[in-house]
């Protein structure tokens, strides 16, 4: 970490690094639960393809009949989905051997050849759309990621990014994100409290009044961090104080400043670090896109969180060239 930042603002980024980034272990094949997301995403969409059984296959080729194919990228990009496709071949196209170029989380050039597979013929072509779509859509979210992380590190060289929960396929879309540097955030509402504008809607409360009634409960301090959402500057205030006052909350709290612009975010954040938040992570989080995100970098917040990152990722275009063996 950069020697030449304040105490503080290494403490901050410090907390954020254990709170909102999880090991890619986490995203393992080998982890129950990330597998039974595969399971239940990409198991489904062989399922449905039917992919085991494409007739237009069978009715040339022979079951012993064998071919080979290359999968080309018409685009660059940030290569993803390289485990997820290993592990829909051993779990359903046994017959298939792959041979990538690439591993995930390295960058490619377009008309670079990712990866070579082979085997029986029948089960190529069933695994050709699957097999795309994973890699397109997964390597098109590492890419915007990393695109965008890249952009806003331009205009602050400490500033993270992180990722929502607004995704379509969970926990993929979350490493696809951690691939490109991105932090992983909140996994699953059992994971972190994250203090929200509806839970105090609901129970009637201010951020910080919702903040000091969970401070008698046990299992505040099992999750892995505190996040409380604010909307404006009286309410942010009101949550450092909080947060000050309880020495607890050192190193598990962050701050989120929800829907702020730039400009009011930046003066806002200057008078917090210099009451009490000096040392609190603040995350700005709504609104952000590849337009104004070098401005939301220079405000001064420690993260910025966006949903865009897996809502608005592009699709990379991939192509399958077969020959017979």
């Amino acid at each position: 970490m950069n020697r030449s930042l304040s105490l503080d603002h290494r403490t901050r980024l410090q907390t954020l690094n254990r709170t909102h980034a999880v090991p890619l272990t986490v995203f393992s094949t080998r982890s129950p639960r990330y597998a039974a997301t595969l399971k239940g995403i990409l198991g489904e969409f062989v399922r449905a393809d039917g992919g085991l059984s494409d007739v237009t296959a069978q009715a040339y080729f022979s079951p012993r009949a064998r071919a080979r194919a290359g999968v080309i990228a018409r685009s660059s990009g940030c290569l993803a989905g390289r485990q997820e496709a290993e592990w829909l071949v051993r779990e359903f196209f046994p017959s298939l051997r792959l041979s990538f170029s690439h591993r995930d989380g390295e960058t490619f050039e377009a008309e670079e050849t990712l990866l070579t597979l082979e085997g029986a013929a029948h089960h190529l072509f069933g695994f050709e759309r699957i097999l795309l779509n994973t890699l397109g859509t997964l390597s098109g979210i590492a890419s915007r990621a990393r695109a965008l992380r890249l952009v806003a590190e331009s205009a602050c060289p400490t500033i993270l990014l992180a990722a929502t929960r607004k995704t379509r396929w969970g926990l993929l879309d979350k490493r696809a994100c951690t691939l490109a540097g991105v932090l992983s955030h909140r996994l699953s509402l059992d994971d972190a409290v994250m203090i929200k504008d509806s839970h105090c809607d609901a129970a009637g409360l201010s951020p910080a009044e919702y903040l000091q009634a969970l401070l008698a409960s046990p299992s505040l301090f099992t999750s892995r961090f505190i996040e409380i959402e604010v909307q404006s500057a009286e309410e942010a205030r009101r949550v450092v104080e909080v947060c000050a006052s309880t020495p607890r909350l050192r190193g598990r709290a962050v701050l989120m400043l929800d829907n702020f612009t730039p400009r009011r975010a930046a003066v806002l954040i200057e008078e917090l670090r210099s009451h009490g938040a000096a040392s609190l992570p603040i995350e700005l989080s709504g609104g952000i896109s590849e337009k104004n995100i070098r401005a939301f970098a220079q405000t001064g917040a420690d993260v910025l969180s966006l949903g865009t990152l897996t809502t608005n990722s592009p699709f990379i275009d991939l192509s399958l060239k077969a020959r017979p063996l």
